[in-house]
Parts: C-alpha cells; sequence; structure tokens
C-alpha cells in the first residue's frame, strides 16, 4: 500500500486555493477587431480591467494574434479598456465602441459566468494643446473640461481634461470635428470653441487622419461673469432641462448661450456688459420662446447687467407649452433656403416670433394661441407674406389655436422694378407711425437709399418705379 505524500497534497490544495482566489467566480473573454473590417482581428491590444468607483486597474492581458482574449475576475461590475500597441495606427477605446470612459458600458460578472466582450478599434489620430488665461502674463488652466464634438451632426465623441501645465490630449477616430473648451458652472473663464469663437456655428474645422497627430489646438479663456437661474413649466412649475438660454447685446448680437441642467438650472458665462436673455426650446420644440422677463419681444425686454469676476442670480424663466407651425421656404421654381427668416406677428398684443429654416427649407415655430401674419425675409429675395403675397396689406390672418403645417413660402429673386401699389401704402404707414408694429415689415426691403431707415426720399424713389412720380 502507497503511504499518503502529505506534502504534495498541500501543494496541490494551495494551487487549487490561489487559482480559485483568482479565478474569483467569474472571467471576461472576448476579441478585438477592427471597427471598419471586423474580419480583421487586433492582436497585441492591451485590455484592462477597470473598478466602476475608482477607474483603477485591477487586472490586465494582451489579445492573442486571433484578437481573443480570456481574463479571470472577481465577481463584480467594471470597465474594459483596450489600448493598442503605440506602434498601430488604432486609437485607444472603452466598451462598446466609446472613447469617453463616462460613456463606457459596464460589464456586470457573476458567479460561475464568463463575459463576453466584443470591441471594434477605430483608426485615428491625436488632438493636442494648451488652455491659458488670455492675459499677459499667460497663465495654464488645470481641469479644465475640453469635449470634442462630430462637426456635422454636433454629437458628443469624447472629452479630456487640461493638466497642471494646461496641456491635453483627444485620441479621436478619423472624421471632421468641433474642439470646445468647456468652463465648470462656477467657474468665471468664459467657455469658447477653436478657434475663438463662443458659437458652435463659427467653430474651426478639425480634420483627423490616421496616425496625425495635430497639435496647437489652443485655446485662450478671458474672465467673465456668470449669469445664472432656473427654467421652470408654467403649469406645475417643474424643472425643465436642456432649454438653451442666450444673451444677446443691445444691438441684438448673440453674445453667449448654455442650456439648462435636469433639474433645470443654468449658468451662462459672458463677457462684461449689457444683456437682455432668451429662452428657446432647441430640444423638444414644444415651449415658446421667451426673453426675460415674460416678454416676447426684444425691445421690452429687461436689460441686465454684468461685472467681471462676478456672478448674478435668479432670472429665471416660466415657460409655456405652445402650439407648432410648420412649413418650407423655397424659391419660385421649389428649390429650399436655408438660413431664411420666418416671422410671426401677432394680430393684437404686439409681440412677434421668429424661427431660421433648416438646410431643406424647413422651419418650425412654437406659439401662444393668437392670431398671426405670417412673413419670411432673406437676403437677395423679396420679403413674402403668406400666402405668397408682397404686403401685409394682402396677408391672411391665420388663426393659431392648433398645431398648423403648411405655412409655405415661395421667395421671389429681388429685383429694382418689383413694387406695388401695398408696398406704397406700407411705406407710408412706416413714415406716419401707422403702423400696427413696424418691426414687422423688411425696413431693407423698403430702404431704397440705404441709410438704414424708411424717409421719403425712399417713398419718391417707389413713386418713380410705379410711374407716379415727378416727370410722369
Amino acid at each position: 500500500m502507497k503511504l499518503f505524500n502529505f506534502n504534495i497534497f498541500i501543494a496541490l490544495l494551495l494551487t487549487v486555493s490561489v487559482n480559485n482566489l483568482w479565478a474569483g467566480n467569474g472571467a471576461i473573454s472576448g476579441r478585438i477587431y477592427d471597427d471598419k473590417f471586423p474580419d480583421i482581428s487586433i492582436s497585441n491590444v492591451t485590455i484592462s480591467i477597470l473598478y466602476i468607483s475608482s477607474y483603477e486597474s485591477l487586472t490586465s492581458v494582451k489579445s492573442q494574434h486571433d484578437g481573443t482574449f480570456f481574463v479571470n475576475v472577481p465577481e463584480g461590475s467594471y470597465i474594459v479598456y483596450a489600448s493598442p500597441d503605440e506602434s498601430s495606427n488604432y486609437i485607444p477605446g472603452f466598451f462598446e465602441n466609446v472613447y469617453y470612459i463616462g460613456f463606457a458600458k459596464i460589464v456586470s460578472v457573476s458567479t460561475g459566468q464568463v463575459k463576453t466582450v466584443e470591441m471594434g478599434l477605430s483608426i485615428g489620430g491625436q488632438v493636442s494643446g494648451m488652455v491659458i488665461e488670455d492675459v499677459s502674463p499667460y497663465a495654464p488652466i488645470s481641469n479644465l473640461t475640453v469635449i470634442c464634438y462630430d462637426y456635422y451632426t454636433d454629437e458628443f465623441v469624447s472629452m479630456a481634461w487640461t493638466n497642471s501645465d494646461g496641456s491635453y490630449y483627444l485620441d479621436l477616430p478619423v472624421g471632421e470635428y468641433r474642439i470646445y473648451a468647456q468652463s465648470s458652472d462656477n467657474s468665471m473663464y468664459i467657455s469658447k470653441y477653436y478657434d475663438d469663437t463662443f458659437d458652435s456655428f463659427y467653430a474651426a474645422k478639425i480634420n483627423v487622419s490616421a496616425g496625425q497627430t495635430l497639435k496647437n489646438i489652443d485655446f485662450g479663456l478671458t474672465i467673465g461673469g456668470i449669469i445664472t437661474g432656473s427654467v421652470l413649466d408654467y403649469l406645475d412649475l417643474s424643472a425643465i432641462a436642456f432649454i438653451r438660454i442666450e444673451a444677446y447685446d443691445m444691438n441684438g448680437d448673440l453674445q453667449g448661450y448654455t442650456t439648462s441642467l435636469d433639474d433645470g438650472t443654468y449658468f451662462l458665462h459672458v463677457p462684461e456688459g449689457q444683456y437682455k436673455l432668451r429662452a428657446y426650446d432647441s430640444n423638444d420644440r414644444i415651449y415658446v420662446t421667451v426673453f426675460y422677463e415674460r416678454t416676447f419681444d426684444f425691445i421690452n425686454a429687461e436689460i441686465i447687467y454684468v461685472e467681471k469676476g462676478y456672478g448674478i442670480g435668479e432670472y429665471n424663466f416660466i415657460l409655456l407649452k405652445g402650439i407648432k407651425i410648420e412649413g418650407i421656404v423655397t424659391t419660385s421654381n421649389q428649390v429650399p433656403i436655408k438660413n431664411v427668416i420666418v416671422w410671426a406677428l401677432a394680430v393684437s398684443g404686439n409681440h412677434q416670433h421668429w424661427a431660421k429654416t433648416l438646410s431643406d427649407g424647413s422651419y418650425t415655430l412654437i406659439l401662444p394661441e393668437a392670431s398671426y401674419w405670417f412673413y419670411a425675409e432673406c437676403s437677395n429675395f423679396l420679403t413674402q407674406y403668406y400666402p405668397y403675397e408682397k404686403d401685409l396689406v394682402n396677408a391672411t390672418r391665420v388663426n393659431v389655436n392648433q398645431d398648423l403645417n403648411g405655412i409655405d413660402f415661395r421667395l421671389e429673386t429681388e429685383t429694382d422694378d418689383t413694387f406695388s401699389l401695398g408696398d406704397l401704402l406700407t411705406m407710408l404707414q412706416l413714415l406716419s407711425g401707422f403702423s400696427m408694429n413696424q418691426h414687422s415689415i423688411s425696413v431693407n426691403y423698403f430702404d431704397q437709399n440705404k441709410n438704414n431707415h424708411v424717409d421719403m426720399a425712399d417713398a419718391l424713389h417707389v413713386l418713380i418705379k410705379l410711374g407716379a412720380g415727378p416727370g410722369h
């Protein structure tokens, strides 16, 4: 009879215990591949398993020649991060196919489970730069968020934080982007898009190519002031998120904007100056646009004074759900026109609303219940009143008490000899002050001598064109 070997037994017991402790009840396995060509496997990629609470690494493994990997983990929830070899043109990413850890999909592993994680990596490049105070001497700004948006869809792509020296870098897939240096809510810095604009419309296009490193995408931020407040529903005073709050200077030029948070609050950073605030529902399009405080018109809006380095608060908006008006603006041969301003002028109440057409010529207005005249104006085209009229006299009043579609316009190209008797009547109304709302009429159309207002010289010009002036 063989004697029992106690030393071998202890060694086997320790091996099994250690293996079970490391295996820890579960595992994560998967494959790394090219996100554009899934049949192409990517080897030598470091797959790190991160704790969701601290983002610290629990363990890591390398993908094999066929792109596969297997890693033992304790029961729990994790973030999976894939970092390719530096010699490749692939960029790091998180499961599933995102580039920012905050949007990574959580992988939960239970006892005895092997969780499968398939990850596609993108070919891309890197954008880097500095964020500094725009003063002399320059000072770096640390812990500031730098965000990348898709240039065409404006969707979030990735983000980073500046280091102690103000530097940042972003690994991005091949594409075209806007880069935004975003101040924190309580900071006095004014957020900017590259290159030196607060407005995404004017942001520079950043082109990222495979293996490319774009350096010197730098930001110089100035210190301004903060306007704060809340956005609430008129009926129940519940918070409204994603409402765009805009600040206009006294000339009516946009100088800054932000959006309300989940709790309805907003933080708007602007330079020192005087402003009028506007709340605009750019998301669900169900609330009526208003200026602070509780007016539909820029002229009647309250002036807000902002000092450098100071915050002012309690500029709250109470929004009313409105009625949706939709239509399309085209040329006379039905080609869509973008950036046309479509106005809704209340017949009574002395207020007006406007919207701008998109690339397909469509527009949407959210209005309070009332009767309106509608008109569309755009440079190089004649102003047109609904339906297809040249002046307010012949325009149709539209009773807005339910959603309407089909308030359309077909604009004619502007020429020098297209005046009518209705135009002359409109000009006389302007000159006499009899017009119910002079802001409802396109002054540019009637301002023949280009002095920024309508006068008797303009009226005489129209009379001549109509064949009724001197010499006729």
